[in-house]
């Protein structure tokens, strides 16, 4: 089965529109447990070579909080001053009722994912990320607890003055640890 079905199955009708058997692994780590959160430097990611990437992730914690996205343009020595603009629509099984969340003024994406015990995975497109242009993200995520679970469809972008070009980021929680899992960034190379 080529890499792009069996990793980006969750997107459904994309393989239509692009040739997932041209996506790339560029950079896999393994979360050993204990990390808040996991940086991913431009000798990692290659943004360079790669502005357009797919960020997978696939963990497991306890009493975790919701995962955020943050940019940076000096391999996360610091982060972007920039104002990160995002809106989400989430819901439960355990509710019939869908929230959402938006800001115009954040300092990083948050609520990426829902706060909770358990399996959590998605999947982020990371459009323009080292170009002088805005970097869009779109996710996907889901996470189940027990006989319980979430989802979360997430856009937004960030860098919208066209000043920075970025070759780093972090993924985190918001609160807890991850216990284990896998992170992965792959790219699409046009044929």
């Amino acid at each position: 089965m080529p890499i792009g079905q069996a990793k980006f199955g969750l997107l459904g009708g994309v393989a239509d529109v692009l040739d997932l058997d041209n996506v790339n692994l560029i950079y896999s780590y393994d979360i050993a447990g204990t990390e808040t959160s996991v940086d991913f430097l431009s000798t990692d990611i290659s943004p360079d070579t790669y502005e357009n990437s797919f960020f997978v992730f696939n963990y497991v914690g306890t009493s975790i909080g919701q995962a955020y996205l943050d940019f940076s343009t000096d391999n996360c020595s610091s982060f972007t001053s920039n104002n990160y603009s995002y809106q989400s629509s989430r819901g439960t099984s355990a509710s019939g009722t869908p929230t959402g969340d938006t800001s115009s003024t954040a300092t990083y994406f948050e609520k990426l994912t829902y706060a909770n015990t358990g399996d959590v995975a998605g999947i982020i497109n990371i459009s323009n990320m080292n170009a002088l242009e805005t970097t869009r993200i779109q996710s996907i995520s889901t996470a189940e607890t027990g006989s319980n679970y979430s989802s979360i469809f997430y856009g937004g972008y960030v860098n919208s003055s066209n000043s920075e070009q970025y070759n780093s980021f972090r993924f985190g929680l918001a609160s807890g640890t991850f216990d284990s899992g896998n992170l992965s960034v792959y790219s699409y190379v046009e044929s």
